[in-house]
C-alpha cells in the first residue's frame, strides 16, 4: 500500500510540474504581454540602481544593507516555516490538522515578510529623487520577465505613459 501511495504522490507531483512548465513555455511563446501588469517593486528597484551613478549608489548602500539586514530573520522564519510544511506534507501517517496549522504559519511568515519588505521599501523609496523615483515606477512596470541590461540595450518598444501626477515637468 505505501508503495502505490508515492507512486500516486510522484504521479501528481510530475503532472504539475509538467503543466508548470508548459504553461511557461506557451507563455513564452506567446507575444501576450500579460506580465506587464505586474508591479514588482523588488526587482525595479534593483534596475534602477543598476541605471544609477557610483556616487549615487553609494549614497544609497547604507540604507540597502540595513534593508537586507532587517530581512534576514523574516527569511529564516519563511524556512522554518517551509521546514514545518514539508514534515507535515510527507508525515506518515498523514495528519491533517498539523498540515493545516504548518499552512497557515507559513501564510503567517509570509505576511510578515511581505510588510518588513513593504516598510523597507518605504525608507528606501524615500531617500530617492523624483528622478529616481519615476525610473523607479517604469522599471516596475517592466515586468518581471525583462531581464535585458538596459543601460546598454535600446527597449524594444517605448516605456508606457507615467501615471497622473508623475509626469515629466515641461
Amino acid at each position: 500500500m505505501t508503495h502505490n501511495k508515492w507512486l500516486i504522490v510522484s504521479l501528481v507531483v510530475s503532472l504539475a510540474v509538467n503543466f508548470a512548465l508548459a504553461g511557461f513555455f506557451i507563455g513564452r511563446a506567446s507575444n501576450l504581454d500579460l506580465h506587464r501588469t505586474l508591479m514588482d517593486p523588488t526587482l525595479g528597484f534593483s534596475r534602477v540602481l543598476r541605471q544609477l551613478p557610483d556616487e549615487r549608489r553609494a549614497e544609497l548602500r547604507p540604507l540597502i544593507r540595513r534593508h537586507f539586514r532587517g530581512m534576514r530573520p523574516s527569511l529564516g522564519g519563511i524556512r522554518k516555516a517551509q521546514s514545518e510544511l514539508n514534515q507535515a506534507l510527507t508525515a506518515d501517517p498523514f495528519d491533517a490538522p498539523r498540515l493545516a496549522d504548518a499552512l497557515e504559519q507559513f501564510r503567517e511568515h509570509l505576511a510578515d515578510n511581505q510588510t518588513a519588505s513593504h516598510d523597507s521599501l518605504v525608507a528606501l523609496v524615500a531617500a530617492l529623487k523624483p528622478g529616481e523615483r519615476r525610473l523607479l515606477v517604469e522599471s516596475m512596470r517592466r515586468g518581471m520577465f525583462d531581464h535585458r541590461d538596459h543601460r546598454q540595450a535600446p527597449p524594444r518598444r517605448p516605456p508606457p505613459a507615467a501615471p497622473p501626477g508623475l509626469e515629466e515637468p515641461r
